[in-house]
């Protein structure tokens, strides 16, 4: 698990943006750190445009069954923010 966080900090910043952006429904946010995730949601660090940060849950869209599902279903996420672009400027 510690890998898969720190591989989504290190190597998905411009994903993970899109993911917070269309499923929270925000354009405020500039940076998102990944601090944890379980079989429900992640819990994130968001770095807003007027310079503060605040944490959130992100329910995924379906229950994680297995550790391993994580990626697939953060693919699944970025792919669907992908598909649904609804004004949202990176």
């Amino acid at each position: 698990m510690d890998y898969a966080i720190q591989h989504v900090n290190e190597d998905h910043q411009k994903e993970m943006l899109l993911v917070v952006k269309h499923f929270a429904r925000t354009d405020s946010v500039v940076g998102v750190v990944l601090l944890d995730y379980n079989e429900h949601d992640m819990d994130l660090q968001l770095s807003l445009e007027n310079g503060q940060t605040k944490n959130m849950k992100l329910q995924f869209p379906k229950s994680l069954s297995t550790p391993q599902e994580f990626r697939p279903v953060l693919v699944d996420m970025v792919k669907t923010a992908r598909k649904n672009p609804s004004n949202i400027k990176l």
